[in-house]
């Protein structure tokens, strides 16, 4: 997955960017579950759908979220998939944040700007 490497500035030993208590965690509660996919459906469920625009960022490298995953969340969407907007960086890792910082940072950007006109106390 390339987050377990040589820890070369250490005793030759391994380093983990992600803890292993969290990690298994994570595929305990959240990865092997269907939460994330009842989350959805509670999200978009509403006769209105979400009150703002919902965005998921999706890197082009190794991730937790394949295509067929991201069928089912437009699937899942439906009619209310005008709030549903996907950010795809073909060349990142699972880490966005870290390796497309430049694309990351320029979508934050963007979503706070197309937000200005929302009102989130009375949305």
């Amino acid at each position: 997955e390339g987050r377990v490497r040589p820890d070369v500035e250490g005793d030759g030993g391994w380093w983990s960017d992600v803890s292993p208590v969290t990690r298994a965690l994570c595929y305990e509660y959240l990865l092997c579950t269907d939460e994330g996919r009842e989350a959805w459906r509670i999200i978009f469920g509403g006769s209105e759908g979400p009150a703002l625009n919902v965005h998921v960022m999706v890197a082009g490298g190794w991730t937790v979220c394949d295509e067929g995953e991201i069928k089912e969340m437009a699937r899942i969407a439906g009619g209310k998939g005008d709030r549903l907007k996907f950010h795809r960086y073909p060349g990142a890792a699972h880490s966005i944040h870290n390796s497309a910082t430049d694309a990351f940072i320029e979508t934050l950007v963007n979503v706070v700007r197309d937000s200005d006109d929302l009102d989130p106390l009375n949305v």
